[in-house]
């Protein structure tokens, strides 16, 4: 009787199947699933205020349509006054 198995692979695979050893029983873990993110509470966008500066930039680029941008902010810095915002007192 010829086997039809071959030889090389009956080495490879194993013919008898241990049995585990007895100890602690090991829980079942359930499988892992992707993780269920919670939902945050949303934020309040804060609403920024105007930029002065930017502003301004805007209305001297207007005015000097021929000047490129960078030349636009080099001749703006020099006419340009910063307003200051006065605080309000904490009481």
């Amino acid at each position: 009787m010829t086997s039809s198995i071959n030889p090389s692979a009956a080495q490879v695979m194993p013919t008898v199947v241990e049995a585990m050893p007895e100890g602690p029983e090991v829980p079942k873990v359930a499988p892992q699933t992707a993780p269920v993110e919670e939902k945050k509470p949303e934020k309040k966008k804060r609403k920024r205020g105007h930029n002065p500066w930017l502003e301004y930039v805007k209305v001297y680029r207007t005015e000097h349509p021929d000047l490129k941008f960078k030349e636009v902010l080099q001749a703006a810095k020099l006419t340009y006054t910063r307003i200051k915002k006065e605080k309000e007192e904490k009481s």
